[in-house]
């Protein structure tokens, strides 16, 4: 062939051949699997999220649904391709802003560069409609849209307001809504730079692309696996099934620990959707996914048990696990109460629809070291997991974190890398493993459904008297964290209230429905939806206002906590309650109101890496020494501003310095954070205590460990070590339902970032109004029935009311660091249920409340099934 019948296509300014047979490629795998450019970035497959937007003839299109053939004589342009200064520019202006996983961003800042392009001023509904062509679950839209406002300078329609509003605990002056010092975030540096952030954007030598087998059916007996053909694709260089990979110990693939058996074998029987039965491993992803469609499964089904009550009844063998607290005599003030109230509250599956996908590579070593490259929030569970299937020593696996994200307070079973690390084991080759949407969708845990019934008794003058809660958890097929959900449950469960008596019992029910795992607020938000709901029914009962209810009631200093643990004196919601009163009495006919309370719990937090030590060398300088690799700037700077204030001494005499010999590999989770401020502030003290005594410092170390040892702590009840309030009220628009305002008041107390932390919560809003309103995943034989992210119903941007956030920041009452990020969407789902009450007249105990005018007026454009259409 001549070469001037050869087609190009143009990258980034420069000409490349277009191969003849390879006009179906994809244009974002070409990108990402032979150009090496990983700034578009690989989150749908659909072309819905925005993740991997270029520019085509200066115009911005979905990456990964363009073919080779559509690009002939045509230039696209990357994230790379974009000029030093036009980077720098959105580094500097994406780092005020700040960033949770930044997933969204590379995307999102390629069309909003061919937005000022083309017109450097544009309206807000211009913005918005951009925005919503990009999917970003950690800040709610937002954040975004202000930094945005403030790039370009956009024109506003007359006296538009701001899209929210962060204030001062006195509510007089605005907070600033971005970060004003010039701080360049590194993760937006990266992001920016198309550096690889994800394990899906890393590439080795010689990998592998991993694939896997999930189960025809949630509930069968596998009868035969059949490799034979599979193995005759070419390019597929490995399969696995059960039989091969030797079990670390008994066959038995149990409820509420991590399984013993990542695959299912011959005889087996599959538990739920996200079951595994074989792994491929092929040269190209193409090959690794006609391995798949070759191999043949014989099964038998079985009828699922999807039924959590039918179980619950059927007695101990499908109840995974119960958990009881009681205080006083609840049945004898149930029959006694003046008032007595009384529902039963459900709430389903929740999708959490993290954009970044579940991906991993592992990469063998000589001497049977793996280096696994995960995104999971736990690496040293990670470790212990993939050495444990293995029977490999944990020091021979090394994991490293790779990319953020908001998903660092969950647990869920690493099955994800034992996968990657068997196949990289047994191969000797690296290996990534990364899923499509539609089988994320079917294989990440999901945060399990309630049926909460809940009882409410008060005294004639409205005070609450007991309180009886029946829970009943729908744990799945493959669930571990079971224990610490029901807990977690229980232990909110009285909410911010004084409720003298309570009898409270949390079941879980081992079912054939879709795994789920413990998120950090995986039965707060159900049970304050339940709970709330009820004290909504007392007012009613009892004639009185929902804010004068609530302030009645409200915890005070010195008060119980269901775990027996008493209230501190910085721990009250009235501060919080008192702020909103002017807003809820205004617009009081057409007002919801709601509280909640978030404890972090120190329980299961390793001691050894809650300590903090202040090291002296010779000189006087002294070294603030973490025991953790990865620590945020922020929450940094919070622990030496803690130190200095606490000792007495200059903030520039401490430096950071990480303790190499003790250090744990990942960075602290939220419960951490709060108990090595508590013991930043015991070293300060005992360097202090040295000082005030005349003895010499100088190379010396003092140790602070927080909370203190103590013969007499009870171990065997979550203590909190912060305790994050929030009252929000939500007013609707008389004529068409929709949210006209929506008022938040928050103690972040000491958070360390407050900007930041007020950013989280603007997101953690903007998915509880989903999860109360919109946003629905079916499930029907135990089968997800959703596989785009399109047909989850998340709030577009324009459908996102106003926000205005009230900030409580007393400092000189708090003791401890509070992080009240996801405290954001606990109280959101009851705030507009009671709304919708008021204005529609009728109470909802289903969510989502799919088929009110508030969710009609905030519903995305998007159709996707309705709850009352599916079996229940």
């Amino acid at each position: 062939m001549s070469s001037s019948s050869v087609q190009h296509w143009y990258l980034n300014g420069e000409p490349y051949p277009l191969s003849p047979g390879h006009e179906q490629q994809r244009l974002l795998d070409v990108l990402r699997e032979q150009m090496g450019l990983q700034g578009a970035k690989r989150g749908c497959d659909t072309g819905e999220c925005g993740a991997c937007t270029v520019w085509v003839n200066d115009t911005p299109e979905h990456a990964c649904q363009l073919t080779m053939g559509e690009l002939v004589g045509k230039e696209i342009v990357t994230l790379e391709g974009l000029s030093e200064e036009e980077r720098e520019r959105y580094i500097d202006v994406f780092s005020r802003a700040g960033t949770a996983c930044g997933f969204c961003v590379p995307g999102l800042v390629m069309r909003l560069h061919a937005q000022c392009r083309e017109n450097e001023t544009f309206p807000r509904k211009t913005l918005q409609r951009m925005l919503g062509q990009h999917t970003c679950r950690c800040t709610g839209y937002l954040a975004w849209q202000h930094v945005i406002e403030e790039l370009t300078a956009s024109q506003r329609k007359g006296k538009e307001k701001d899209v929210y509003e962060l204030l001062d605990s006195e509510g007089e002056e605005k907070l600033p809504r971005l970060k004003t010092e010039s701080v360049r975030l590194p993760e937006v540096i990266d992001l920016l730079s198309g550096e690889a952030t994800f394990p899906d954007d890393l590439q080795f030598p010689n990998m592998l692309y991993g694939s896997l087998l999930f189960t025809p059916f949630t509930r069968a007996h596998i009868l035969e696996l059949d490799f034979s053909i599979a193995r005759t694709i070419p390019h597929v260089s490995m399969i696995l099934g059960a039989s091969d990979i030797e079990s670390p110990a008994s066959p038995f693939r149990g409820h509420d620990q991590l399984s013993n058996r990542p695959l299912v074998g011959l005889l087996e029987e599959t538990m739920c959707a996200s079951d595994v039965i074989a792994l491929v491993a092929a040269e190209t992803p193409e090959a690794a996914l006609a391995g798949l469609a070759n191999i043949r499964v014989v099964a038998d089904p079985v009828e699922p048990f999807t039924n959590t009550e039918y179980l619950r009844q059927r007695g101990d063998m499908h109840v995974q696990a119960r958990h009881h607290l009681t205080h006083g005599q609840v049945t004898t003030e149930l029959k006694d109460a003046h008032f007595v109230v009384s529902g039963t509250w459900y709430t389903p599956h929740v999708e959490p629809a993290f954009l970044p996908l579940p991906s991993c590579v592992v990469v063998p070593q000589k001497g049977d070291i793996l280096h696994v490259y995960t995104s999971h929030p736990h690496p040293k569970e990670v470790q212990k997991e993939i050495a444990r299937h293995l029977s490999l020593q944990e020091e021979k696996i090394e994991v490293r974190r790779q990319g953020r994200s908001h998903t660092s307070s969950y647990h869920q079973q690493p099955r994800l890398e034992i996968y990657a690390a068997l196949m990289a084991h047994r191969s000797k080759r690296p290996v990534k493993l990364a899923l499509n949407r539609e089988d994320a969708m079917r294989f990440t845990p999901k945060h399990p459904p309630f049926r909460m019934h809940v009882s409410l008794a008060s005294d004639e003058h409205g005070n609450f008297t007991a309180l009886r809660v029946r829970a009943l958890l729908d744990g799945g097929g493959q669930s571990a964290y079971i224990r610490q959900m029901l807990q977690n449950t229980l232990l909110h469960a009285c909410g911010p209230y004084r409720i003298p008596s309570y009898d409270l019992l949390a079941e879980a029910v081992t079912t054939n429905n879709p795994s789920t795992a413990y998120y950090e607020d995986t039965g707060v938000t159900q049970i304050t939806f339940a709970l709330e709901g009820a004290i909504e029914l007392l007012a009613e009962r009892l004639q009185i206002d929902g804010w004068a209810i609530r302030y009645r009631n409200a915890l005070q200093p010195g008060d119980t906590l269901p775990n027996g643990q008493q209230v501190g004196s910085d721990c009250s919601i009235v501060p919080a309650l008192e702020a909103i009163r002017e807003t809820y009495y205004r617009n009081i006919d057409l007002a919801g109101i709601s509280c909640a309370m978030f404890g972090h719990s120190s329980q299961n937090v390793d001691p050894h890496n809650t300590r903090l030590d202040l090291a002296v060398d010779e000189e006087g300088t002294i070294f603030v020494k973490l025991p953790h690799k990865e620590v945020d700037k922020e929450f940094t700077e919070a622990l030496l501003q803690i130190v200095s204030q606490e000792s007495g001494l200059p903030r520039n005499q401490f430096h950071l310095s990480v303790d190499a010999q003790e250090t744990a590999p990942q960075p602290p989770s939220p419960a951490q954070r709060i108990l090595l401020t508590g013991a930043a502030r015991e070293a300060a003290l005992l360097l202090k205590g040295t000082i005030e005594q005349n003895e010499s410092i100088l190379e010396r170390t003092f140790r602070g460990i927080y909370p203190p040892p103590s013969p007499h702590h009870n171990t065997s009840l979550p203590q909190y070590d912060a305790i994050d309030y929030a009252v929000q009220v939500i007013v609707l628009d008389p004529a068409s339902g929709r949210i006209r305002r929506f008022s938040a008041v928050h103690d972040v107390s000491r958070a360390s970032d407050p900007i930041s932390t007020l950013h989280e919560i603007e997101g953690a809003i903007h998915r509880g109004l989903g999860f109360a309103l919109t946003e629905y995943h079916p499930i029907s034989e135990g089968f997800p029935q959703l596989t785009s992210l399109s047909q989850l119903g998340m709030l577009p941007p324009a459908h996102i009311p106003h926000l205005q956030i009230k900030a409580l920041t007393r400092q000189s009452n708090a003791k401890k660091e509070k992080m009240s990020g996801t405290i954001g969407i606990i109280a959101v789902p009851a705030a507009v249920a009671a709304a919708i009450a008021k204005r529609e007249g009728t109470r909802h105990y289903h969510l989502p409340m799919q088929d009110t005018m508030t969710a009609l007026a905030h519903r995305p454009p998007t159709i996707y099934p309705s709850r009352h259409n599916q079996k229940s």
